[in-house]
């Protein structure tokens, strides 16, 4: 029974373990993953702005090219205000006159609203590209340390599975079992007496209980929460009777 205590022990050392890998391995492609969100809406962010801005320049360059005609064509009709000759020809010309003043200044506000908006659009680029190279940089740095983090996992953990493997082995089904049924349950399976109390649940330990787990002859689980429990050697003085 020794042995098969002793046995159960390493088991619950190993899969604490593996535990913390599978942890450690869910934090880091987690934190990948999050950078490369964050970049991915930041190039969003910038191709939209980009893209509005280029549509806007393009408009400003149309607002001018129209605003020339309207004042050319303003030009013209002032011009010919003084060859009209009768009462109705100068009110037409002057309504066209008034008309074309009104589309001028319309032309301008948009221009001046657009231009607005160019500065804006130009200020943002600028913060995301900032924005962009910042975050290329944290998550090449942040790919370079998960790949040297898990290849070390990895490793270790290959060498945690096979010693596993090997002990699993060497107990008979019927331990196993309640082994990895409590594990499943309890996160841990096997746990040490401390302070005269199980290591898992804290519950209090008899006198005759105690002795008993010292001797190591008997599988001996917690009446609080059903964990094996073992006797650690390094507990002698705080578990003393």
């Amino acid at each position: 029974m020794k042995n098969i205590l002793n046995n159960l022990a390493q088991l619950q050392e190993i899969d604490t373990q593996l535990a913390t890998i599978e942890a450690q391995k869910g934090n880091l492609p987690q934190q990948v993953k999050v950078l490369e969100q964050a970049g991915v809406e930041v190039e969003e962010r910038l191709e939209a702005a980009t893209v509005k801005l280029g549509s806007d320049e393009k408009e400003l360059k149309s607002l001018a090219s129209n605003s020339e005609e309207y004042k050319a064509k303003l030009a013209k009709y002032q011009d010919q205000l003084y060859l009209v000759t009768t009462n109705r020809e100068y009110d037409a010309l002057t309504n066209e006159i008034d008309t074309i003043k009104t589309k001028i200044q319309e032309i301008r506000d948009q221009h001046t609203s657009i231009s607005d908006e160019v500065v804006l659009l130009k200020a943002e680029i600028t913060t995301l590209t900032e924005k962009q190279s910042e975050l290329t940089g944290t998550l090449t740095k942040s790919r370079k340390e998960l790949t040297s983090k898990t290849d070390l996992t990895n490793t270790l953990q290959r060498e945690l599975e096979g010693r596993r493997e090997e002990i699993a082995g060497r107990l008979s089904k019927r331990y196993l079992r309640k082994y990895e049924r409590i594990l499943e349950v309890r996160s841990l399976a096997v746990v040490p007496v401390k302070r005269r109390a199980c290591g898992g649940c804290h519950k209090q330990i008899s006198d005759q209980l105690l002795y008993e787990i010292k001797q190591g002859n008997q599988f001996i689980e917690c009446e609080g929460c059903g964990r094996i429990l073992v006797y650690s050697k390094n507990d002698d003085e705080s578990n003393s009777l």
